[in-house]
């Protein structure tokens, strides 16, 4: 949302919604915003974000916060959250979700979740698919499949994946640096899904900060450090002078 708003040329941000109703999740967002102790009440009591502002929103309106039940409500209302916290301009525009419900394993009305589909290429089941996608999709697909382009599945891409990772030459204060917890789980690990390789519990220097354009870690002197993806492990310092680091991401 900050995104497209800073690019100042959107007019309207469409959304997904089981419940398509503006009005009714515009209620629910004004609800959790006024809700906020409650929220964070719930946060602080080990609740998961989506469980805590729902219970946060019906203890207001239990109408309101019987949308939050499902997922791409919640997600809607966090849109008009967004939009709201930064006075954008932008109008929302939802759009009902039909057929199978997020994560479903059974399609309904002939409308699958996108995992279902997934799980079937992830199967091998690709045939399967044909039935639950348009013609002209499936044909694109079919013919991935067939040249050795897809499907492309996180597990199939874990070798590629950490090979990268672990040639990477990057800055002291990058999450991967060398010595950090990050680095000695690039090294050890053998797959980049598995419980214990989520990027946002690795630490970082004191006082520095990820940048969403980019990904790369702004130091506290305000410049970025961009990794070289050069084959060196002798960089000791975050600073200009270094002439790998220093410069500000066009993202």
């Amino acid at each position: 949302v900050s995104l497209l708003d800073a690019l100042g040329c959107v007019t309207h941000l469409s959304f997904g919604a089981e419940q398509a109703d503006l009005a009714l999740l515009q209620q629910a967002a004004d609800l959790s915003l006024r809700q906020s102790e409650a929220l964070r009440q719930g946060l602080a009591a080990g609740l998961p974000y989506a469980a805590a502002i729902q219970q946060a929103v019906s203890a207001a309106d239990a109408e309101a916060g019987a949308l939050l039940a499902s997922p791409n409500n919640t997600l809607a209302v966090e849109y008009l959250r967004a939009l709201a916290a930064r006075g954008s301009r932008m109008q929302p525009l939802a759009v009902e979700r039909k057929g199978g419900a997020h994560d479903s394993d059974t399609p309904a009305d002939g409308l699958p979740s996108a995992s279902y589909l997934r799980g079937l290429l992830a199967g091998g089941d690709a045939a399967a698919c044909r039935p639950l996608m348009p013609e002209a999709s499936f044909a694109v697909l079919e013919r991935e499949i067939q040249s050795g382009a897809a499907p492309v599945t996180r597990s199939a891409a874990d070798l590629a994946v950490l090979a990268h990772l672990r040639r990477l030459d990057v800055p002291p204060c990058f999450p991967f640096a060398a010595g950090t917890r990050g680095w000695r789980t690039v090294w050890r690990t053998r797959s980049v899904t598995t419980p214990a390789f989520p990027p946002s519990a690795l630490p970082r220097r004191p006082g520095a900060t990820r940048s969403r354009a980019c990904g790369a870690c702004c130091c506290a002197r305000g410049s970025i450090c961009r990794s070289p993806y050069r084959p060196s492990r002798n960089m000791s310092a975050c600073s200009p002078s270094a002439g790998r680091v220093g410069r500000f991401c066009a993202a």
